[in-house]
């Protein structure tokens, strides 16, 4: 996270940092920051990473959550849904839910 936000020489800079990202103040604290990290966003599991809720938005503790790579792969900015994906997206994952209740 804080490499794709502040190290220009991160593969990722660009959709990052270079748009303009950043991390709030408390979580980049040189003291406290981790700490503050974990209290604002709890442990993680191991399925999970950091996820911001609005793209466009800055990371912090109001913006994030943590996520599984499915949640994530459609809050992209390149993820535009039709009102036909839309209804295959709950469809799908209405039948998920029926499996998964059947385990």
């Amino acid at each position: 996270m804080t490499a794709r936000c502040y190290c220009k020489a991160h593969s990722s800079y660009a959709d990052y940092g270079g748009r303009g990202i950043t991390i709030c103040p408390r979580w980049t604290d040189k003291k406290n920051g981790f700490a503050n990290f974990l209290t604002d966003m709890g442990d993680r599991t191991p399925e999970l990473s950091i996820d911001r809720i609005n793209v466009n938005g800055n990371y912090s503790p109001s913006n994030c959550k943590w996520s599984t790579a499915t949640e994530q792969a459609g809050n992209k900015r390149c993820s535009v849904l039709t009102d036909k994906d839309l209804e295959e997206h709950e469809a799908f994952e209405k039948q998920e839910d029926e499996f998964l209740a059947t385990m």
